[in-house]
């Protein structure tokens, strides 16, 4: 019999992560920071079943009162299995990092583990 945990993370890949119900591929790429005088430069892109979601986007904008949190002013969220990020990248990404995502660089302005998904905010201001 299969646990909680192991239905939660089957119903992740097999539903959720699904590239007919909700999913779509994107190339994403952590970048490297600036060293030896050198700008930042992007690691090599990882394709990645991700799902972009500009409604909870919008709703947690509107919702969002203090300025200086990671929503106000976002423009990119999207939910990623966790489980895929550690495995192409080797950990998950922290705020304040860049990220390329679809060849655009952004900002992580906030990130919530929840144990088998990543919901990722990205922000170009400043980016």
């Amino acid at each position: 019999m299969r646990s909680f945990k192991d239905q939660v993370e089957k119903d992740v890949k097999s539903v959720f992560l699904n590239v007919k119900e909700f999913a779509d591929w994107h190339e994403i790429s952590f970048m490297s920071p600036p060293k030896n005088g050198l700008p930042a430069a992007p690691e090599p892109p990882v394709r990645m079943l991700v799902i972009v979601d500009d409604d909870e986007l919008r709703d947690r904008k509107s919702s969002a009162s203090n300025p200086t949190d990671g929503v106000y002013d976002a423009d990119l969220l999207f939910y990623a299995q966790r489980a895929d990020f550690l495995l192409h990248f080797g950990r998950l990404p922290v705020m304040q990092s860049k990220i390329r995502f679809d060849e655009r660089t952004y900002t992580v302005t906030d990130i919530q583990d929840d144990e088998n998904m990543v919901t990722v905010t990205l922000g170009r201001k400043g980016s």
